[in-house]
């Protein structure tokens, strides 16, 4: 998507400097307008898409390790739910995890070089430090991670509101109502 937008910029300039006009267009602008909403358009549809296609998966409990170990600090205070996967494995869900394996999905559906860089990286750190965070004996320590990923979470519910649907969808990752799964 990001080389057709270059491309696509390229050619509208190209286009535009040949006609050797330098006053501006309405249609130029229509045209973009256009071109860019659809662009917004197929965006949306791909994430919610995706979206879908991950929530028909079996339940198993988030990769999210960062945020799920936090969610497991003080239940009041990030407001978690226990679910639990269809193997019965229990885990603390909230809507913090559920933003940010949107946000996560997004980025794979948007950018997946990007979303694969990034990806490796969190899988070399995120296992060590989520395990840290399970064994302390305080809450502390997680509270304290559940607050710093509190920007991130509101960044994404920000950017996945721009797109018409997408944010119910990531809101029904997870349900946090009656579990369907083995207890």
């Amino acid at each position: 998507p990001w080389t057709a937008l270059i491309a696509y910029t390229v050619a509208w300039l190209e286009i535009r400097q040949q006609r050797s006009s330098t006053k501006k267009n309405r249609s130029d602008l229509l045209c973009w307008g256009l071109w860019a909403s659809g662009y917004w358009l197929s965006w949306s549809l791909a994430i919610k898409s995706a979206l879908q296609l991950y929530q028909s998966l079996p339940s198993e409990p988030p990769d999210c390790f960062i945020a799920t170990a936090a969610a497991q600090a003080d239940l009041r205070f990030t407001r978690a739910a226990q679910r639990y996967a269809q193997s019965g494995t229990a885990y603390q869900c909230n809507d913090q995890v559920r933003h940010l394996k949107g946000l996560e999905i997004a980025l794979l559906t948007v950018c997946p070089p990007l979303h694969c860089s990034l990806r490796k990286w969190y899988n070399a750190i995120g296992p060590i430090l989520a395990n840290r965070l399970r064994r302390c004996r305080s809450s502390t320590p997680a509270n304290v991670i559940y607050i710093i990923l509190k920007p991130v979470e509101w960044l994404t519910v920000a950017l996945l509101a721009l797109l018409p649907g997408v944010l119910p969808s990531v809101r029904s990752i997870y349900p946090l109502g009656p579990s369907s799964s083995l207890k």
